[in-house]
């Protein structure tokens, strides 16, 4: 008979196996588990002990996806590699890197919370118009440094202030052809003519962008190559992972933004671009530099190993909030104990 319950930190290490194959999408089966449980610690487990261990680790039975889920996944990281390789094969310097994202700021970016009973539900009122929506060009650099901060705005005026600019938009008009330029096309058009008229690209600058059609047009290649510079296109779905504006800048910086909104709640709407700049210069050279190394842009790390952590910690990232600690310190036993035990087990068997 197995013991009712394992020593804490064994227990950790056994749901940790579960969670991180799950998340590499592997089989994590009763019977697979039941043969690691016996092979890491000489235990034999019964269904019964499996259900009420699951219950303490905050873990469920689930139905297994298809095999195509399995096939997208490995497609995705093939994509990666590639990528990876592709871009390293270039062999440019970390001051040659550019990557480009935008993200949004609502002209109204206070939130009302309501007091409730717990689990009773949102309470139903009438939701406050957050009015039109800024975008700033995000545009980080390999070796640290950032560009002259950069929003597009749909009203208002232009502003050129000394370490930012504000460009207002014309409204959106409708296209008439097919060769028309859209609202996205233009809005990437002025950041690159933007950043030429700064001086910010040289000749052999590199460009990374996520695979929004507005952003990589035939139009906005030849722009740029017209000034010795080349622009790559992240694949498509893997974007938020591999580009270091997405997933991680743009955390910190919204993270830095609000925390100002919400210190400042009564001064928030007309101090906003005096907030985004400070969040948008906020974060330091090192940790931008981590960025694209953490993306496998920068850096010696195997491109496979590269993609299989990003895919993994973008999991990790999206589990519950409720539950996300307890999970993080499943897969940290797992991974601690894979380590001391590697010459004889292998965590992707």
């Amino acid at each position: 008979m197995p013991p009712k319950k394992l020593p804490d930190r064994n227990e950790l290490i056994l749901a940790g196996w579960a969670v991180y194959r799950s998340h590499l999408r592997f089989p994590t089966n009763s019977d697979l588990l039941k043969e690691f449980a016996f092979k890491a610690f000489k235990v034999n487990i019964s269904p019964t002990w499996i259900t009420n261990f699951n219950k303490r680790q905050h873990l469920s039975l689930q139905k297994s996806s298809s095999f195509q889920k399995d096939k997208i996944d490995n497609e995705l990281i093939q994509d990666g590699i590639n990528f990876l390789i592709r871009i390293r094969n270039m062999k440019k310097l970390p001051h040659q890197i550019v990557a480009l994202d935008k993200t949004s700021f609502h002209d109204d970016s206070r939130f009302v919370k309501n007091i409730s009973i717990k689990g009773g539900g949102r309470p139903r009122c009438e939701n406050l118009p957050r009015g039109q929506k800024d975008v700033v060009y995000t545009t980080l650099v390999g070796n640290g440094t950032l560009s002259k901060l950069y929003i597009q705005s749909p009203a208002g005026v232009d502003i050129k202030g000394a370490d930012y600019n504000v460009h207002v938009l014309p409204p959106a008009e409708k296209k008439k052809k097919k060769d028309d330029i859209g609202r996205g096309e233009q809005g990437m058009i002025n950041w690159v003519e933007f950043q030429l008229s700064d001086k910010f690209f040289f000749a052999g600058d590199l460009v990374l962008v996520d695979a929004e059609s507005a952003l990589h047009t035939e139009f906005v290649k030849d722009l740029l190559k017209s000034h010795g510079v080349d622009l790559e296109v992240f694949p498509a779905s893997l974007g938020k992972i591999m580009n270091p504006c997405d997933e991680f800048f743009h955390s910190a910086l919204k993270r830095n933004y609000y925390q100002q909104v919400h210190a400042n709640i009564e001064t928030a709407r007309e101090r906003k671009y005096e907030f985004i700049r400070q969040a948008y210069y906020s974060i330091s050279e090192e940790t931008i530099k981590n960025y694209f190394t953490h993306c496998g842009l920068l850096g010696e790390e195997e491109p496979r190993n590269v993609m299989e952590r990003l895919l993994h910690s973008s999991n990790i990232n999206n589990l519950s909030s409720e539950n996300q600690e307890l999970h993080c310190q499943q897969i940290e036993a797992f991974e601690f104990w894979c380590f001391d035990n590697k010459s004889w087990y292998d965590p992707h068997v």
